[in-house]
């Protein structure tokens, strides 16, 4: 495809089995692959729950200004209430580019191992619970695919 100038984004769909389960794929496809690409940057394909996230990312965005910003306040407080703080972008990273990776996430950020390590323990010193734990979780995942879909596309 590259040879070509084409370019393609491929999306494991699992569990899907009936027409209606492939109808709705396609149209969460159709509304979220663009904004999953922005999140997902280092994703060789997506899945169904990734354009979810993306999906429920853009939602909260297209809520308006104020929501988002009341939104990334309030998940972003007990982080200093920053998104360039290094915890918040070691949680995007993690979660988002490095599939829960200590050492991937490492390599991708140009840090030792122990320093990721250190740095998710501090996380769940803040939060109250360990990154990977779910469903507690999904807050820091949509919060790394907030942050991530308003950069982008401001960008």
């Amino acid at each position: 495809l590259n040879d070509q100038d084409l370019s393609a984004s491929l999306t494991r769909c699992q569990n899907v089995f009936t027409t209606t389960q492939v109808k709705n794929a396609i149209l969460l496809i159709q509304r979220s692959a663009v904004d999953a690409r922005m999140i997902f940057t280092r994703k060789a394909y997506l899945s169904l729950a990734d354009l979810r996230l993306a999906q429920e990312a853009r939602e909260l965005i297209d809520a308006g200004a104020d929501s988002t910003k009341a939104y990334l306040d309030e998940h972003l407080e007990p982080f200093g209430g920053s998104e360039q703080s290094e915890l918040v972008a070691t949680i995007g990273v993690y979660l988002l580019d490095a599939n829960a990776s200590v050492s991937k996430c490492a390599k991708l950020m140009y840090v030792h191992r122990n320093t990721i390590t250190y740095r998710l323990q501090q996380i769940a010193s803040i939060t109250g619970f360990t990154i990977g734990d779910m469903p507690d979780t999904m807050t820091l995942y949509r919060l790394a695919a907030v942050i991530r879909l308003v950069h982008t596309a401001s960008a």
